[in-house]
């Protein structure tokens, strides 16, 4: 393709998006119409975003941006596309990723990638090149929480060792007060003292939760998460003996610490790509944290090689604790396609349920947060057939269906 061509056609593209942009009167259209329109602009973005990295490569390569006196690329780009530098620099960086990851620049080049999984999956395949395919094709199908759990587990490998170290050593937390006299607050934490802290905090902002409810109150989770969080701090506050001193660990959450690890990666003493080992709703760990939290009675170690978990059933309505820990190992978020919420998660038996199974096994049942759950329990949505990526869709019940247009 000659140079004149490309800007020909790109000149064309830039006119007919802010032609369709300039006369765009949302009243006109249908929601399943906007709907349309989002996406087909979502799939424009994709290229859009992909074409920009690859010829900042260029840029960068060539030194061009140097002709214009900026002092780097990052500030080159920042100025020319009113962008912050922290945006570019990751733009720069990620044209620079996709050199060494021809796979990913292929699936990126033909729009199969969101930016934003696109960017995740070239930053974790640059660190950890043997999980480029396997990442990819997690992107291609899996949800965005999936990903990131599997992103984190390969900048971990490559990593190496000292990866845990690492995040230790940058541990911190710093508190301020913004420009409209909020405390603000933001912290790191490695993973396994992340499982501590978020254990506790779950087990108050559940307390705020049911609280608000009886009170006839509904607030955003975020909401409830902040007022549990002064509750852990009054409690520890408050939880002192007559002298003064600290009493026991307080904590109000119920629910155990749950670790997953593949048995032969235990073994071995490291996960290699496709292996697990993460802290059901925190993230992935290192073998060798794992192993350090393996003698605290508040969590629970499953390793799931050699294990078939699909054949534990009784005849109760509530899962057994294995069978509780036997579905956490299937992936902890909502099993609906396209959601990945890992919220507030709730048990459902999938199809027409207890009601007519009188059985619970690890078959019949997943997690679903609470709005997938209700749409089911309330608005008669129905499962789906199980998909090859193991999740369902939640069929709208037909009469309700809205019109296509």
């Amino acid at each position: 393709m000659s140079g004149a061509t490309i800007f020909e056609q790109l000149d064309g593209v830039n006119d007919v998006l802010a032609s369709i942009t300039e006369d765009f009167d949302g009243d006109l259209f249908t929601g399943r119409q906007a709907q349309r329109i989002v996406c087909a602009a979502a799939d424009a973005e994709r290229f859009a975003v992909a074409l920009k990295a690859l010829a900042m490569r260029r840029v960068d390569q060539t030194d061009a941006w140097k002709h214009d006196g900026a002092r780097s690329p990052e500030s080159w780009l920042a100025n020319k596309t009113g962008t912050t530098k922290s945006d570019a620099h990751g733009t720069v960086e990620f044209g620079a990723q996709l050199d060494d990851l021809p796979a990913v620049a292929a699936a990126v080049k033909k729009g199969q990638l969101s930016p934003g999984k696109a960017k995740m999956i070239a930053g974790a395949a640059s660190a950890d090149p043997d999980s480029e395919s396997q990442l990819l094709a997690l992107g291609k199908t899996g949800s965005m929480t999936a990903l990131k759990n599997e992103c984190a587990a390969a900048r971990q490998r490559g990593a190496g060792p000292s990866a845990i170290e690492k995040i230790h050593a940058r541990r911190s937390f710093r508190s301020w007060t913004d420009r409209d006299g909020a405390y603000r607050f933001a912290g790191t934490l490695t993973p396994d003292k992340g499982a501590r802290f978020q254990k506790a905090l779950d087990g108050f902002t559940n307390e705020v939760f049911h609280d608000a409810r009886r009170a006839g109150i509904r607030d955003p989770y975020d909401a409830y998460a902040a007022d549990g969080l002064v509750r852990m701090a009054d409690a520890a506050v408050t939880n002192t003996t007559n002298n003064g001193e600290a009493a026991p660990a307080f904590t109000r959450s119920r629910v155990q610490i749950v670790l997953i690890a593949d048995a032969a990666a235990w073994t071995r003493g490291h996960a290699e790509a496709g292996e697990t080992c993460e802290i059901v709703g925190i993230g992935p760990v290192d073998i060798a944290t794992a192993r350090r939290m393996a003698g605290d009675a508040v969590i629970d170690i499953v390793l799931t090689h050699g294990v078939d978990v699909t054949t534990l059933a009784h005849a109760q309505h509530d899962l057994t604790k294995q069978q509780y820990v036997a579905l956490l190992a299937q992936g902890y978020e909502c099993n609906v396609d396209g959601c990945g919420n890992t919220r507030n998660l709730e048990v459902d038996h999938l199809g027409a349920g207890w009601a007519v199974n009188g059985r619970t096994s690890v078959d019949d049942v997943a997690l679903k947060c609470g709005h997938c759950h209700d749409l089911k329990t309330y608005k008669h949505w129905t499962d789906g057939p199980l998909l090859p990526n193991g999740k369902r869709k939640l069929i709208p019940p037909t009469k309700h269906a809205p019109p296509d247009g």
